[in-house]
């Protein structure tokens, strides 16, 4: 949450394992919305995502996710 909060893309990646069972749901005109990604994607993803986000005004919230094993 710490490196989220200092958009700190690359810190984010390093968290990542190298294959990532991840999909982003989305409409195409959404940019930043993708399918499976790869850690090397991580950064470029949150770099494409945070523009289009305001400082102070947007929020997002943590799920644990459907697959808890």
């Amino acid at each position: 949450m710490d490196r989220l909060g200092q958009q700190d893309a690359e810190g984010i990646a390093e968290l990542f394992a190298d294959e990532i069972d991840c999909y982003v749901p989305g409409a195409k005109t959404l940019p930043w919305t993708a399918g499976a990604l790869r850690r090397e994607h991580v950064a470029e993803y949150f770099h494409t995502m945070w523009p289009a986000f305001v400082a102070g005004q947007s929020t997002a919230t943590v799920d644990k996710g459907r697959d808890q094993r």
